[in-house]
């Protein structure tokens, strides 16, 4: 993704150093360092927006077949890699029709034929993910009172420079500390849009405006339709974050590099993005557990206390990838087996110690019947006495 966001940025700005700078951000931004380590296509969705960014820039300065092709293709892999990839595809519309000022012109027929392309080729994924198997998406977010929506996208907007994993159970004195850098980081953020706002050339300025703006309106309307929580959840926005990102880069290089009478504040804020952004990475790769896998210390806890058994069998109720964190911390000879959703559960003899992962209500119904269930951790694990 690196070698793509410094095309984008040339193609936005045509300044290295501008693109050299955002790299510098997005390389120690804890959001992006967090997402690259998780088995989920956040990284390929980066990447597959980044050349349609980039490719959709090129094709409008230099209007070739190849160029609309490959924003074409490049588009079609991101809907296939992240179904957000549509706030990224919409945001392309908006700021083509704003840009062309409404016109019929030669980059707007083109850019809708490549459109179209990309829409065509996502259509049997249209069709057998979302119309066939509808409830594809049921259960995916829960619905949150309004305070928690604000808190969760202050949160997002922090987690792009700074994350030292606090929460409500951190000692006090860190979280003043936090509370004292999230106010630094806020308005950095407020500071840095206001001024790119004002500074920007008008393409580059309408670009990453939609690129920012899109995803979180469109998001936050969804919740409130739908009843959910998605805008809160910055794994949803990390395209928004990458626009973020552009214009703070933008104006501390714009800021910092004429003389003038606050150079010296615009130098002091980028050592302060900097200083957060490595800090946050140092204190990140130290710790075994984040904040985004606290149950992995849980999980670690359960093998602990299943491994001191002298021949233990853990029966598993539940789609099998949840079980692959507490697998790792089991010992080698620990037995497993997975219940069947649609038959009674039946405890095998032999084994010293039962225990039952993330039992269902059913399940615990059904043999709660014939045995005694201990809580070890309700209603994660159990043991059959």
């Amino acid at each position: 993704a690196f070698p793509c966001l410094y095309w984008l940025c040339l193609e936005l700005f045509g300044s290295r150093r501008i693109a050299w700078m955002t790299l510098g951000i997005v390389a120690i931004s804890p959001i992006h360092l967090i997402y690259a380590q998780e088995a989920r296509p956040s990284s390929l969705w980066i990447l597959t927006t980044l050349i349609a960014c980039a490719s959709l820039l090129r094709a409008m300065r230099d209007r070739t077949k190849t160029n609309w092709m490959l924003y074409a293709i490049s588009l079609s892999v991101g809907f296939y890699s992240h179904l957000f990839t549509i706030f990224v595809a919409l945001g392309h519309s908006i700021f083509m029709l704003l840009n062309e000022r409404f016109q019929w012109s030669k980059n707007l027929i083109a850019f809708s034929l490549a459109s179209i392309a990309a829409w065509i080729s996502f259509s049997p994924w249209i069709w057998f993910g979302l119309i066939v198997h509808d409830d594809a998406m049921v259960g995916q977010s829960q619905p949150l009172a309004f305070n928690e929506l604000v808190k969760g996208w202050i949160r997002g907007i922090s987690l792009i420079f700074v994350d030292f994993s606090i929460n409500e159970a951190s000692p006090r004195l860190h979280i003043l500390m936090f509370l004292g850098i999230l106010l630094g980081v806020l308005i950095l953020v407020g500071a840095t849009m206001f001024f790119f706002c004002q500074s920007a050339p008008r393409s580059a300025r309408l670009f990453v405006l939609t690129m920012i703006v899109i995803p979180f309106v469109f998001l936050i309307l969804s919740d409130g339709v739908a009843g959910a929580s998605r805008s809160a959840a910055a794994r949803y926005l990390l395209t928004a974050y990458l626009g973020i990102q552009i214009a703070v880069a933008y104006v501390l290089i714009t800021r910092m590099v004429p003389y003038g009478r606050y150079q010296k504040v615009w130098i002091a804020m980028t050592g302060f993005v900097m200083s957060i952004g490595i800090l946050s990475g140092g204190l990140m790769a130290q710790s075994e557990f984040w904040w985004n896998k606290s149950e992995g210390n849980i999980e670690r806890q359960f093998a602990q206390v299943i491994n001191r058994s002298t021949k233990p069998i853990v029966l598993v109720d539940d789609f099998f990838v949840r079980f692959f964190s507490l697998s790792h911390s089991l010992d080698p000879d620990v037995q497993v087996q997975f219940l069947a959703k649609s038959s009674a559960p039946k405890v095998p003899p032999g084994f010293s110690d039962v225990f039952v992962y993330r039992a269902s209500e059913r399940v615990q119904r059904e043999l709660a019947t014939k045995h005694e269930l201990q809580p070890i951790q309700p209603p994660l694990l159990w043991k059959i006495k």
